[in-house]
């Protein structure tokens, strides 16, 4: 890797301002992340209108995220791996397609077993924008607006409002097998977000990686001339590029060894935890809200007064994006605001074992906003903490973690729904989750004020 380049791109970059580029690409790669929320999230009502039309017990229905969730396993590090060798764009503009046509066949589903065919499919594209979306945004983005990434999360958070309150709004107008319906407006709005997506240019911190300076030049100039500032002169070519010293193109070998290089290693084991134990509880928890709700106080309520709190509960993630943002440029910064709401959204899970409907409601609202600040930290930080060579591919491994655990959860829940008389050996397990990933936490770098060039190096 040329780090004199990069450090010069650097010091280029930061002299530009956070343009109409950047907010295209806060919106696109933040539509990227809406997705994957939304399949999430429409998964929990999935499971739960096909549980009623179809007489599907509550543990097969876990086929449906497990579906879903070994798609985006696969996807995660296939393609944060093709990022890293062949370039950010390639996954960038063609995973979204691919859940498209995943979930425009998914609408048509006749039985539990063809639906979670169809959404391990859209999870092999998900897979993709996950990897690599964070990296895009992050490449494009001088060092002083890097918080903008965690702030992105805000649009994410819009696709759960959306698919929430779309199924309130169509049950509440009577559409017959609502969750079809539900299921065309995820896959339009997916559409709709990944056209845009074939306008971006692949990002200068890739292009210099591989040695192509010309390239990087001319991408940078493009964005000058996109961003209004086409009087600025960024050239790279000033510092000599020797061949000894132009990137080493690392294979798949090459990257895993460089992952697991000493300088890395030990940052890549604890992220891994961090995204295994909170997907853990985020994905198992969520996938069987709507039955642990009913169990927990909520049984006398009925699908739209439900779908009516979980629209209630995902807003809560509009100020958690907000304090996010604030607390990641605080004494706190990333490291400490990851770790403090996951410890406190852990010991929140407890509320859903009250009788009170109040009460659960409460709580509810309250782990969510203080999960949902954790997972835009999560985003946020670790792209930051790997260098560019190997970027996509360590956040692909963490997403690959994320959805091993999104895989095992759903199936251990749903075990323990059926066949226990209570919530409490749910709550514990999904507690002690989170717990583990708020502690693994407490042993991670901080890269608040860290230049990338330096957070490349360490």
């Amino acid at each position: 890797m040329n780090y004199a380049l990069i450090n010069q791109l650097e010091e280029k970059i930061e002299n530009v301002k956070f343009g109409k580029l950047q907010w295209k690409l806060f919106f696109l790669c933040g539509m990227g992340w809406a997705a994957d929320m939304m399949w999430i999230t429409g998964n929990a009502i999935f499971m739960n209108e096909i549980g009623e039309e179809w007489g599907v017990p509550v543990y097969q229905r876990s086929a449906l995220p497990f579906g879903l969730m070994l798609g985006v396993f696969v996807g995660s590090y296939a393609w944060g791996t093709i990022s890293d060798r062949r370039g950010r764009m390639l996954p960038f503009k063609r995973t979204l397609i691919i859940s498209v046509i995943s979930g425009a066949i998914g609408c048509a589903s006749m039985n539990v077993w063809m639906m979670a065919v169809c959404f391990f499919g859209a999870g092999l594209g998900l897979g993709g924008n996950l990897a690599v979306d964070g990296a895009v945004f992050i490449e494009y983005c001088p060092n002083k607006s890097r918080h903008m990434l965690t702030g992105m999360s805000i649009v994410c958070v819009f696709g759960s409002i959306l698919v929430c309150g779309c199924a309130w709004l169509y049950l509440g107008i009577g559409l017959p097998e609502m969750w079809r319906f539900l299921l065309v407006t995820i896959v339009f709005i997916t559409l709709v977000s990944a056209i845009f997506r074939f306008s971006i240019n692949e990002t200068p911190h890739y292009l210099i990686s591989k040695g192509k300076i010309s390239e990087a030049e001319w991408v940078i100039s493009e964005m000058l001339k996109y961003n209004g500032e086409e009087g600025v002169n960024i050239p790279l070519n000033s510092i000599e590029v020797q061949q000894e010293n132009m990137p080493e193109h690392l294979d798949i070998r090459g990257q895993i060894k460089l992952l697991l290089s000493p300088p890395l290693r030990r940052s890549l084991v604890f992220y891994i935890m961090i995204w295994f134990f909170t997907a853990f509880t985020f994905t198992g928890f969520g996938s069987y809200l709507p039955e642990i709700m009913r169990r927990a106080g909520a049984g006398d309520t009925d699908n739209q007064s439900l779908y009516m709190t979980m629209f209630l509960q995902q807003l809560s993630g509009i100020p958690a994006v907000i304090l996010a943002t604030y607390l990641v440029k605080s004494s706190l910064g990333r490291k400490w605001t990851q770790a403090i709401t996951l410890l406190l959204g852990s010991a929140f899970i407890f509320g859903f074992l009250t009788s009170s409907y109040d009460i659960l409601m409460v709580c509810s609202v309250i782990f969510y906003l203080l999960t949902l600040i954790a997972y835009s930290v999560q985003y946020a930080i670790t792209p930051e903490a790997f260098p560019a060579e190997v970027r996509s591919s360590a956040v692909g491994i963490c997403n690959c973690a994320n959805r091993l655990a999104s895989m095992i959860s759903p199936i251990l829940a749903g075990i323990l729904l059926e066949f226990t008389s209570n919530d409490v050996p749910a709550v514990i397990l999904f507690s002690a989750s989170l717990a583990a990933a708020g502690l693994s936490g407490c042993f991670i770098k901080e890269t608040k004020d860290m230049p990338k060039i330096n957070v490349c190096q360490r």
